[in-house]
C-alpha cells in the first residue's frame, strides 16, 4: 500500500523510541519534521487538549519535549486497538460483527468476513505535503465496500451492487465512553475529525472512517468522507504554523542557544523575544490556561498595562456576567421542563419524530434529535457584536 516512491516517503520508527520523539519534534536526519495528523486540530481549533498548539510549538522547535510517560489511557488504547480493528471486519450493519466473528471461526465461510482491513505500519508522508506526516491505525483497501454517510448503510451503485472503493482508505480506531460520544455535534470528537482529514490528504483518498468501541461493548463505525473545505483550512494553518513559525523557530534557537553559550545574556534574551513573538495565538480551553499559568514564574511581580490590556479585562469581566446571565436563563428553562414532567407525571414528552427531552435512568436532562435554530458560525457572530471590544 502507497508504494508509489513519487508520491509517498514510508519511514519505520519504533513507537517510543528517543528517535521516535525526534521524528515527531525536531526531526531526523533524514525527515525535519512537521506536524503529525493527531495535532492538526490544534491549529483549526478542533483540539483543545494538552499539549496545546504554543507547547507545540516549543516542541518542534527543540524547547521542551512531550511527555514520555505512559499512562493508562494510551496503555489500554493499544491493547484494545487490534481488538477492535479486527472486529470492524465482521461488521454487517445488520447482523453484526459479534455474530459474524463466532460463525467465520466455527465455518470458515468468507461470507462472514465482511472487510479484510490492511496494515500500514510506517509514518507516512506525500511529498505535495511534507510538512505533514501520519501514522495509520489501519487501511480500508481499494475494492472493499464503503458506508453511506447519509443512511449509515452500505453504499451502493444505481443498479443495486455495492460501491466498491477506488483508491486505499484511512481507518482510526478508538475506544470511548458514551458520555464522549454523545457530548459533540455529529457524534464524534471534532479532533478526530481533523485527524481522518490529514490522513485523507496524506493518502490522496476521499473517504475515511473511525471504528469506536462504546463503553467496552458497543461497535460503532462513522464514516468520515473529505469536506474540501475543511481539508483547505487544515493545509493553510498548518502550512502557516511550520513554514513561518516552526521553521524561523528553529533558526532564532540556535542562535539563543549560541548567545547563552558565549555568556551574552542580554542578547540571548532579545533572541528568546523574538521567539516569543512566533507563538501560536491563545486558544480557548482549560488546557492552554493550565499551560500558560505554569509559565508565569513570579505571580507576585506586576506592571502597568495598557489600552489593550484594559480591553481585553474588560470584555473578560463582559462575557462573564453575560455567561451568568445565560447559565441562570439555561437553568430556568430546564425547570420548566422539568415542572412538566412532575405536572403530566412523565419522564420524557415525545417531540416530533426523532425528538425528545426527558431524564435517563440515572437523572441526567436528556435532549435528543432538538438542535438550536442557528448555526455556531452566527452565534460566534453574535458573540464579536456584543464584545465591547469586539474579542472572539
Amino acid at each position: 500500500m502507497f508504494d508509489n516512491e513519487d508520491v509517498w516517503d514510508k519511514y519505520q520508527v519504533k513507537v517510543h523510541s528517543d528517535e521516535w520523539f525526534r521524528f515527531r519534534t525536531i526531526g531526523t536526519d533524514y525527515y525535519e519534521g512537521g506536524v503529525g495528523a493527531s495535532e492538526v486540530g490544534k491549529f483549526i481549533g478542533m483540539n483543545k487538549y494538552s499539549p496545546v498548539s504554543t507547547e507545540v510549538f516549543y516542541h518542534k522547535i527543540g524547547l521542551g519535549s512531550p511527555d514520555r510517560l505512559m499512562n493508562d489511557p494510551i496503555y489500554w488504547g493499544q491493547k484494545m486497538e487490534p481488538l477492535i480493528l479486527d472486529a470492524w471486519q465482521y461488521e454487517d450493519l445488520e447482523r453484526g460483527y459479534a455474530k459474524n466473528e463466532m460463525d467465520f471461526k466455527e465455518t470458515g465461510d468468507m461470507k462472514y468476513l465482511i472487510r479484510e482491513r490492511g496494515e500500514a505500519n510506517y509514518y507516512l508522508v506525500n511529498k505535495n505535503y511534507p510538512w505533514l506526516f501520519v501514522s495509520l491505525d489501519s487501511v480500508i483497501p481499494k475494492g472493499s465496500r464503503c458506508i453511506n454517510p447519509k443512511t449509515k448503510k452500505w453504499a451502493r451503485n444505481k443498479d443495486g451492487s455495492y460501491y466498491l472503493l477506488q483508491k486505499d482508505c484511512p481507518l482510526e480506531c478508538k475506544a470511548m465512553s458514551f458520555y464522549s460520544l454523545k457530548q459533540w455535534k455529529g457524534g464524534m470528537d471534532p479532533s478526530y475529525i481533523a485527524q481522518v482529514h490529514s490522513q485523507m490528504l496524506v493518502t490522496g483518498a476521499t473517504y475515511s472512517e473511525i471504528v469506536v468501541l462504546e463503553d467496552g461493548r458497543n461497535l460503532k463505525i462513522l464514516p468520515v468522507p473529505l469536506d474540501a473545505t475543511l481539508a483547505e483550512r487544515l493545509l493553510n494553518a498548518t502550512h502557516n504554523f511550520w513554514y513561518k513559525k516552526v521553521i524561523p523557530g528553529r533558526d532564532l534557537v540556535y542562535e539563543y542557544k549560541d548567545k547563552l553559550g558565549q555568556g551574552k545574556r542580554m542578547e540571548a534574551e532579545r533572541v528568546f523575544a523574538e521567539i516569543q513573538s512566533l507563538e501560536p495565538e491563545p486558544t480557548a480551553g482549560q488546557a492552554y490556561e493550565d499551560w500558560i499559568k505554569d509559565k508565569i514564574k513570579d505571580k507576585g511581580a506586576q506592571v502597568k498595562g495598557n489600552i489593550q490590556d484594559y480591553g481585553l479585562a474588560q470584555d473578560y469581566a463582559y462575557l462573564t456576567s453575560l455567561s451568568n446571565k445565560i447559565e441562570a436563563l439555561k437553568q430556568a428553562k430546564k425547570n420548566e421542563l422539568l415542572k412538566r414532567f412532575r405536572d403530566l407525571e412523565v419522564y420524557k414528552l415525545e417531540l416530533g419524530k426523532e425528538r425528545s427531552v426527558g431524564l435517563s435512568q440515572s437523572g441526567r436532562f436528556t435532549l435528543k434529535g432538538i438542535g438550536k435554530n442557528v448555526s455556531d458560525e452566527a452565534i460566534e457572530d453574535i458573540v464579536r457584536k456584543i464584545t465591547p471590544n469586539g474579542s472572539k
